[in-house]
């Protein structure tokens, strides 16, 4: 397989998305964030529980998690609580 430049990858990826868009029209994430790190964490705990509990606790952890830099320095230096 030949290496692939930064334009073929840019064209694969909008040909996958506008696909994707045809297949999945208006789908919305039925998880509450407000940012990328608070849906990547929501979707992590998706995993462990359901979406209601999930629900629950994602304005605290938004709260608390501004960013993935305040959320390791608070995951270091004390435990979190959100349930």
């Amino acid at each position: 397989m030949r290496p692939r430049t930064k334009a073929d990858n840019q064209a694969r990826l909008n040909a996958i998305l506008t696909r994707l868009d045809e297949m999945f029209p208006n789908v919305t994430c039925v998880l509450d964030h407000s940012t990328p790190w608070g849906l990547l964490v929501a979707t992590i705990l998706n995993a462990q529980c359901m979406d209601e509990r999930v629900n629950k606790v994602a304005p605290a952890l938004n709260e608390s998690s501004a960013s993935t830099r305040a959320s390791r320095e608070t995951t270091n230096s004390r435990p979190m609580r959100f349930a």
